[in-house]
Formats: C-alpha cells, structure tokens, sequence
C-alpha cells in the first residue's frame, strides 16, 4: 500500500495526470478456470504425478450443506478451489502471477485484489493508458 501512496503523491507532486484502477475480483476462489490453472502449473514444471493430484483435488468435488437434521443434494463442481483450503491461496497466486508481465502498468497485488496507477502529462494520454490497460486485463 505505501507504494501505491507514494506513486500517487509522485504523480501530484510532478503534476501528472493519475488514475487509479483497483480490481476485486468478485468469487475469485470460485470462478477460476481449473483447466488454465493446470497449464500454468505444467509451464511451473509441476508435471506428471503432482500436476495429475492436484488436478483429481480440484475436479468433481462433491457439495451439500447440512444444517440440523436436514441435507441438500449432492452437487458436483469442477471450478474454484475448495472453500477454506490450504491450497486454494497459492492455487490462486499462481493463477494470476503473470499478469504483471502482460499489462502496462505494474500493479500492486494482494490476494484478489489488484491496484494500478496510471499517470500522463494529458488527459487524452491518461485515457489511452487506460482503455490499454482494460483490454490487457480482459485478455
């Protein structure tokens, strides 16, 4: 955080233009893609064996809710990570560690959320940055 404050008082101080983007990526732990995960663990070097557990961990998990006396049905999911894992923080990490590498900008990132500042000398400049940034984010 005392980055991101300093670059944003760096920015006033040279009277840049400056923008903040802040990303909370709502039910990050839940709607991330298993699939593009595993590729990324295979790319870390975790092949084989590990690749193959931690890829069983995550597919079809069986859900119901209890509560008292009464039970749900049983749900299959095959996205996200268990709720309260141990495993579901560093799964996460390694799911959007490459993203300082594919924008513009770098961020400052803490679990699912994510900070930028983007500065300019123009306005129009500014907004360049920014719309760049956002189709970076999107792909």
């Amino acid at each position: 955080m005392t980055d991101l404050s300093n670059s944003i008082k760096k920015s006033i101080n040279n009277k840049s233009k400056v923008i903040g983007v802040f990303l909370d990526l709502s039910k990050a732990f839940d709607v991330r893609d298993n699939q593009i995960l595993i590729e990324k663990l295979k790319w870390y070097g975790v092949r084989g064996v590990p690749n193959k557990l931690i890829e069983s961990y995550l597919r079809n998990r069986q859900y119901l809710v209890k509560y008292n006396n009464s039970k749900s049905k049983t749900k299959t999911v095959n996205i996200g990570v268990p709720q309260g894992s141990i495993l579901g923080p560093l799964l996460f990490n390694i799911f959007v560690n490459d993203l300082p590498k594919n924008i513009i900008q770098q961020p400052c990132m803490y679990a699912d959320d994510t900070s930028i500042v983007i500065t300019a000398e123009s306005w129009e400049q500014l907004f360049d940055k920014v719309n760049t940034l956002l189709r970076q984010l999107e792909e």
